[in-house]
């Protein structure tokens, strides 16, 4: 059965192939992360088979390690590890006698932990095809199905066309033959006929033979299990194969009386005397023809069986006699073990205590050689079970940490993110808000300065206004001073002096307007002045737009004479000068309100 991944290279038949291998397709396999990795690989190998040892671990190998020592792949170094674990136990370095060497177990299980951290079932199934296909090379089976079962965990998870037929069907094949070789019949049963119901899904055209070996197992093992019918129905089949068969092909004739001797031993097992003799010497005859120790075996101890069944213990002797000697050339104890039975039944029978007792002890002997190798293995299983259950607990405390590593990494990075983004939302939403803030307040500014003009286009209309009625009012004492007599002109000049040209109302709207216009002149004044009456700010403001001496009386309805006195008043009280004059004073007031609310407006 040709084997899908490096170890079938490895172990296989160091010949060249026809074509030369396409190492660039190869590699292009090795670093693919596609879901048909699998079968990208198996056909960049399979396309060259057989591949020689010297082309993957001398040419092919040091290639890989150049490439990735150059441009790191984490894939690509999986499978260079997976190579290099070959080599180490395998190629120039194989010897049966050492075993599995560290090394490639270490590299196998740290090729494993790559795939954990790749995240690639389909390359992590392959690395536990390939380990096991290391077990197998050495014949430590129970690690071997092991590895196999766990990989097929994998590939059945991924789906069952995630692999290729060929390797399901050549690796469920290997686990047939390995459950027998460790006493497990059952379980050969289930994987050789798992392996069976992929036959149809193979390439036309393929080889017959490793049906063949898959039928007999399965026979075999119904035949352990003493069910016989379930035995000879499965060497039937292999018989109807075998007829499909090229005659002329070196053991077709063989095989046939392999699977005629197998029913012949199912019809002793049933009592069916005569109908088992030929089949069994056929049987016989055939193995001692091409010199097969394994049949020769079986043929002779079912053989042994019968001649006993019929009494015949001359025969029975000699074929059991033959089964013991063959059985060591073999290295098979089980068969040494049932021929010495066999052996000191008969001699027991013969009234020989000592032969009896000698073939009884060895029967003894090989039977615990045979029981110690199965107990060996389930003890081998259990610790192989132990070892993969520790490396996967490992791998996945690993996995978990890396994923807690990944995913503190992301909420840090997602922390960061949400961090920028408030802080740029605050930022834009700030300057919004001072935009905002600079907006009002500009509009204020210019709404304030709006005011501030109109107040004082209503101050200057109100001031003109007064003026205008001051004239008007001069110029009715000329005309009346002109017109009536000295005592008439007399009550109206009186009655004029008490007139008062602006009233309480008036004045009130006309200090709004002052105030909006000039804010800052009154708020001066009162710090200048405390406690400022009135008629103290009245004076101020008029003498502040300008007002002559008479105007303020008239605007104000008093003579002059007290405006002159109200004027020398509030000269006191500012502490101004001889020298200043109180005029220019008020509207040097005036003028630094609106001065400081330029330098307002520019800034």
């Amino acid at each position: 059965m040709n084997r899908f991944l490096l170890l079938f290279l490895l172990f296989a038949s160091a010949r060249a192939a026809g074509q030369a291998p396409d190492a660039d397709a190869i590699l292009r396999a090795f670093t693919s992360r596609e879901a048909s990795h699998t079968r990208q690989e198996d056909d960049a190998l399979h396309a060259h088979l057989p591949l020689s040892a010297s082309f993957l671990f001398d040419t092919l190998l040091p290639r890989l390690t150049d490439i990735h020592a150059r441009n790191p792949d984490r894939m690509l170094y999986i499978h260079i590890l997976r190579m290099q674990a070959n080599a180490a136990s395998g190629y120039r370095n194989y010897d049966a006698s050492r075993g599995i060497r560290p090394e490639s177990l270490s590299l196998m299980k740290e090729a494993i932990r790559l795939c954990y951290l790749e995240g690639n079932d389909y390359v992590l199934a392959e690395t536990y095809f390939d380990l096991a296909e290391l077990y197998n090379a050495f014949w430590r089976y129970e690690e071997y199905l092991l590895m196999l079962t766990k990989a097929f965990e994998l590939a059945d998870r991924l789906g069952p066309e995630s692999f290729p037929a060929r390797l399901r069907y050549s690796k469920y094949g290997g686990m047939a033959k390995a459950a027998y070789r460790v006493y497990s019949f059952r379980d050969c049963i289930r994987y050789g006929q798992q392996a069976l119901r992929l036959r149809n899904k193979l390439p036309a055209g393929s080889d017959l033979m490793p049906d063949v070996y898959l039928l007999d197992l399965i026979g075999a093992s119904y035949k352990q299990l003493k069910q016989p019918d379930s035995s000879s129905y499965y060497y039937h089949q292999l018989a109807i194969l075998l007829e499909k068969a090229d005659g002329r092909k070196q053991g077709i004739s063989f095989w046939k009386a392999i699977a005629e001797g197998n029913i012949g031993e199912n019809y002793l097992i049933k009592g069916d005397f005569r109908a088992a003799l030929p089949l069994l010497k056929k049987w016989s005859d055939a193995a001692h023809s091409v010199h097969d120790n394994l049949n020769i075996c079986l043929a002779g101890n079912a053989l042994a069986h019968w001649y006993d069944k019929q009494g015949n213990y001359s025969m029975a002797g000699k074929h059991w006699q033959e089964v013991y000697t063959t059985s060591f050339a073999l290295g098979s104890y089980e068969y040494a073990g049932k021929a010495a039975e066999g052996l000191a039944v008969l001699y027991r029978l013969q009234h020989q205590p000592d032969s009896a007792f000698f073939y009884y002890s060895r029967a003894h002997q090989y039977q615990d050689s045979v029981m110690t190798f199965i107990n060996r293995s389930g003890i081998q299983a259990v610790k192989a079970r132990v070892e993969l259950d520790n490396l996967q607990h490992s791998l996945e405390n690993a996995g978990t940490l890396l994923r807690k590593e990944r995913q503190n990494k992301w909420l840090l990075l997602a922390g960061i993110f949400l961090l920028a983004v408030i802080a740029a939302l605050a930022y834009s939403r700030q300057r919004l808000k001072e935009k905002a803030r600079m907006q009002e307040t500009a509009r204020l500014q210019h709404q304030a300065e709006t005011d501030a003009r109109n107040a004082r286009h209503q101050v200057k209309l109100f001031a003109h206004h007064l003026r205008e009625k001051n004239t008007l009012l001069e110029s009715l004492k000329d005309k009346m001073e002109a017109a009536h007599s000295q005592h008439s002109r007399q009550e109206v000049l009186d009655n004029l002096r008490s007139y008062t040209l602006v009233s309480d109302e008036e004045w009130e709207k006309f200090r709004a307007d002052f105030t909006r216009a000039y804010p800052d002149f009154l708020p001066r004044l009162s710090s200048r002045l405390p406690q400022i009456t009135p008629a103290e700010e009245r004076l101020s403001a008029l003498l502040a737009l300008g007002f002559t001496h008479p105007q303020v009386a008239g605007t104000l309805g008093i003579g002059k004479d007290s405006v002159t006195r109200a004027k020398h008043r509030l000269r006191l009280r500012l502490y101004l000068d001889k020298s200043e004059s109180l005029e220019d004073y008020l509207c040097n007031l005036l003028k630094a309100d609106t001065s400081s609310k330029g330098a307002i407006t520019s800034t």
